[in-house]
């Protein structure tokens, strides 16, 4: 008897009626992303925060997703990325290739830098490689020269910007690249 008790308790307990949850006062969830990439991740504002994203050289296209928001009060977001460079033994460059495709509102613009080294190593600013611009929402850049050194050059950070008239809205792009 002591131990059909608490069966029954047990039992008429898993019984009970559930009843919907009213929590979902939200409305539904967010859709799913639809990057099947490397995602963008804040902040990434500046070179200290680039998102690191890969090696270079890759032969295969590898794609990434991101947005810009212009506030209207306020900078504009700028995103940037890091990639490591890593090519063969004796090569000093790299040739990059981007395809940037955004609004066809959005005239996308790329800039190229790499990191400078002090004698001893550490990070002292940044060398501008070049500033590229597209038109109505795409930008192609087509074998554009990275020198790399291992000891002094050997990153890039690639900066994506939209221009677009300055109001509160996001802007999403993605851009695709690939080298040899």
């Amino acid at each position: 008897m002591k131990l059909l008790l608490p069966l029954i308790i047990t039992l008429l307990g898993c019984n009970a009626n559930s009843e919907p949850s009213d929590r979902d006062h939200d409305g539904p969830p967010p859709p799913p992303s639809t990057c099947d990439g490397f995602e963008e991740m804040e902040p990434n504002d500046m070179h200290s925060m680039a998102n690191y994203v890969s090696m270079l050289p890759v032969l295969e296209g590898e794609k990434v997703c991101g947005s810009w928001l212009h506030p209207y009060d306020g900078p504009a977001d700028k995103d940037y990325y890091r990639f490591y460079l890593n090519p063969k033994p004796g090569v000093n460059e790299v040739k990059l290739n981007l395809v940037l495709e955004c609004e066809e509102t959005t005239v996308p613009a790329v800039y190229l830098s790499q990191s400078v080294y002090d004698p001893e190593g550490y990070p002292t600013g940044y060398n501008h490689i070049g500033t590229y611009y597209g038109t109505h929402g795409e930008l192609i850049l087509l074998d554009v020269t990275i020198p790399y050194d291992f000891l002094e050059k050997n990153d890039l950070f690639i900066r994506l910007d939209g221009i677009y008239p300055t109001d509160f809205v996001v802007k999403e792009y993605e851009f695709k690249y690939w080298n040899y």
